[in-house]
């Protein structure tokens, strides 16, 4: 478990525990859209498996994991916005 003083300031949070892993990764992308450079996204889980996968895939956003919590409720996991392409 990651220490609270180690959690990074929440900007937005999403719950996604008993969706499927498709419709919280879709959800959980277009939330970070919204975010700006370096802000930060809680996203409540509830498949271990996903702990893995969302990660990954944002990180080919360019988004990075910053913290996860394991918690009775849930996976909580921090994912911090990064630099945002500029359009040409």
């Amino acid at each position: 478990m990651t220490p609270a003083q180690d959690i990074p300031p929440v900007t937005a949070r999403l719950d996604t525990r008993g969706q499927s892993a498709a419709w919280s990764i879709l959800c959980a992308e277009r939330a970070m859209q919204d975010l700006g450079q370096g802000q930060v996204l809680e996203v409540c889980i509830s498949d271990p498996q996903l702990a893995i996968d969302l990660p990954r895939i944002l990180h080919q956003r360019g988004d990075v994991l910053t913290a996860t919590r394991h918690g009775g409720q849930g996976i909580l996991l921090y994912v911090q916005r990064g630099p945002q392409e500029e359009n040409s």
